[in-house]
This record gives C-alpha cells, structure tokens and sequence, in this order.
C-alpha cells in the first residue's frame, strides 16, 4: 500500500548504521531511486540504471528530486529524471551515483570486503559520522518523500499516465 511504501522510504533514509548496497542486473524506478539512500554503492560493470518516471506520465519518488541533484549534479539528474533514457555503470560511477564499479565476478567479494571493513569500524563513532552526514537533510527528506508521493499518486489517476504506461508496455 501507499503507506508502506512511504514507510519503508522513511526507514530506509533514517536508517542508522551504515547501508551498503551491491548492485547486479538493471536497476528501474524504484530500484535505482532506493541507492540514494545508501551509504556506499557497489555495482557490476554491466548493469543498467533508469528513472522512467516522465516516461510513464509518473514524478520522481524516494525522495530522488532531492537526492539525486546534490549526488550527481543539477544537470545530470535533470538529464536522467526527465528524458527517463537509460544509463550505464560507468556513466553512473563517472557522475558519482555510485561509488565502485568492480566486474560482475568480483561483485559480492568486493561488497563482501566492505561490509567486514564497515563491521571493523568502532559502531558508535560510525553510526554518528553517518549521523552527521545526514542531518541536514533529514527534515527536506521526510518532506520530499511525502511532496512526491502525493504527486506520484495524482499522476497515476490521471489519463495522461495511463497512456504512457499502455505505450511503455507494449513496445
């Protein structure tokens, strides 16, 4: 339901111990979105990312109208939010969406490795320094995550997205 899916943003984004997340396959919406919220990405070489929201008559959710401008930059994100295209790893790792980009076979090893490094870090200074990273965004966060939903929701009634998503399915 509607409310989950903000619950579960919510918890994603004031998670406090650090998340890692490790990437494999094609990451779509939500998929990719849901990095944002991540402490440390690590992605194969070959997956795919997209933010098909304009595409399918949809806005941004996860807060990504927020997040992805000050991870990437005002204009790639303007890129990738509305023209909705597809990208790949290097493109991602290039623009600073993601923080490794390792080969498909070294993927788990290396996110492996890193969460034992994470695990060896004094929990409490790590989960303050994540802390202090956050902070300032807390509050613009809970409010971005609402602000989309809201909008999200008023766009899926609307005839507009239901054309795009009967495009986007049948080509």
């Amino acid at each position: 339901s509607e409310h989950d899916a903000l619950e579960f943003l919510q918890t994603l984004s004031e998670f406090p111990k650090p998340l890692l997340a490790a990437v494999e396959g094609a990451a779509v919406g939500v998929g990719a979105t849901m990095l944002l919220h991540c402490d440390l990405v690590v992605c194969a070489e070959h997956v795919h990312f997209q933010f098909p929201f304009p595409r399918l008559g949809l806005v941004p959710e996860a807060a990504s109208s927020l997040l992805l401008p000050l991870r990437v930059g005002h204009a790639k994100a303007a890129e990738w939010l509305l023209l909705g295209e597809p990208f790949n790893a290097h493109q991602a790792l290039q623009a600073g969406f993601i923080n490794t980009l390792v080969s498909n076979v070294e993927l788990h090893p290396q996110a492996h490795q890193m969460a034992l490094s994470l695990a060896d870090r004094p929990p409490q200074a790590l989960q303050a320094t994540k802390a202090l990273l956050k902070a300032p965004l807390l509050e613009a966060i809970r409010q971005s995550l609402t602000q989309e939903l809201k909008l999200f929701r008023q766009q899926l009634k609307t005839q507009e997205c239901q054309q795009a998503i009967k495009y986007f399915l049948s080509h």
